[in-house]
């Protein structure tokens, strides 16, 4: 199994609204401000790949791809 860093990741998750509204009206429209937890991943150019879930054979699930422009900090968690 390769090993990979265990990180936590603070984020900007994007917000959405579907009722109807004045063009000009920005309402409660607020990004929400987001902490993930797992094992970073490869990831493509721009984007930032994490799961939260590995088995000893090296798969993993419930694997979230983030853009980095999204992504306000990554720190690198220590594991014994």
């Amino acid at each position: 199994m390769k090993k990979r860093h265990l990180v936590i990741i603070e984020w900007d998750d994007t917000f959405g609204n579907n009722k109807w509204h004045n063009e000009d009206d920005v309402g409660d429209a607020t990004a929400q401000r987001c902490t993930t937890v797992g094992w970073r991943m490869p990831s493509r150019k721009g984007y930032f790949d994490i799961a939260s879930s590995r088995d000893s054979n090296g798969r993993c699930a419930d694997r979230m791809t983030i853009p980095r422009g999204n992504i306000k900090s990554i720190k690198r968690l220590i594991v014994d």
